[in-house]
């Protein structure tokens, strides 16, 4: 566990508290992100500050001055105000995206097995542009992650959602723990936003607890009005569940393995990032256009950047 080389360039001569802010800002910057002082509070790098003291700490640097701005509730990059107004208008369209997938997201919870299903990437900052997607992460009961990618692949394929709607990260309830802890991962493990199985992401989160020496600040919040199924679905979620346990599920497990996994790596060609691709029995990752690298280096270029100030 260790920053990105770029925090730890002796060019850089920001205190503990001021490279926080600094990196917590920049990064976000990134997806055009300005944050209000209680994101900031939970997105400090490897440091733990409340609310108040940012302020403090911001009006009392000038070198952060020389970095960041803080302007109508935001912070955001020094000569980037237009982030404001991109993140209201991009927050306002995602909220009717959601609105427009409500019933299918609703039916996603209710594929058999499915523990939890949480928005991830932009969507889970409620930060998608025009044309982006809503990328999902589900945690499922036993080795079920097949049978549940094939099935919502489908579901939504008939609902004309297909281009929308994104599984590219399916997972056991037995396999919580993530291979790779690095920044990239732990601002997407923070931010994901469970419509169900809350308790579940709490486990996730143990499971992984780099996420919290990146983030020490970060906490679990559920929130409000997010699309979840009602007591119908629910229930029909357990009649499934009953029918196809334990015999039927096995053979439909096989099956979806079988047919889809030989389908992705059919176009595995034309995946830009295959190492972010994982086929397993019991965990699947379909980061098959992968932001990581490009993140990382553009994030390490800001940091060395915000040291010439």
């Amino acid at each position: 566990m260790s920053l990105p080389d770029a925090l730890r360039v002796k060019s850089i001569r920001l205190s503990p508290e001021e490279l926080a802010i600094a990196g917590a800002v920049l990064y976000s910057s990134l997806f055009e992100y300005p944050l209000t002082t209680r994101e900031m509070e939970s997105s400090l790098l490897f440091y733990q500050l409340n609310g108040s003291r940012v302020l403090d700490t911001c009006r009392g640097s000038r070198r952060l001055q020389g970095i960041i701005e803080f302007k109508d509730g935001f912070f955001f990059p020094r000569g980037k105000s237009e982030f404001i107004e991109i993140r209201r208008r991009r927050e306002d369209e995602t909220r009717k995206l959601l609105a427009r997938h409500r019933f299918v997201l609703k039916l996603v919870c209710t594929i058999p097995y499915t523990r939890m299903v949480g928005l991830s990437g932009s969507a889970a900052h409620f930060n998608v542009s025009r044309n982006a997607d809503l990328d999902l992460l589900i945690i499922c009961r036993g080795k079920r992650v097949w049978s549940i990618a094939l099935t919502a692949v489908v579901l939504t394929r008939l609902l004309g959602c297909r281009n929308t709607i994104c599984f590219n990260f399916i997972l056991a309830e037995q396999r919580l723990g993530i291979e790779r802890m690095d920044l990239f991962n732990a601002n997407q493990i923070a931010h994901i936003k469970p419509l169900i199985g809350h308790d579940l992401f709490d486990r996730f989160l143990q499971a992984n607890p780099f996420v919290r020496e990146f983030y020490p600040n970060f906490r679990n919040v559920k929130v409000p009005d997010l699309p979840r199924p009602g007591r119908l679905l629910r229930g029909l979620k357990r009649v499934f569940e009953w029918a196809l346990w334990p015999g039927p599920g096995r053979l439909e497990e096989w099956f979806c393995r079988k047919v889809y996994r030989s389908h992705l790596l059919r176009k595995s060609a034309s995946w830009s990032s295959p190492e972010e691709v994982v086929l397993e029995d019991d965990f699947l990752k379909l980061h098959t256009r992968s932001h990581r690298s490009r993140i990382t280096e553009q994030f390490e270029q800001l940091l060395r950047d915000a040291a010439k100030t």
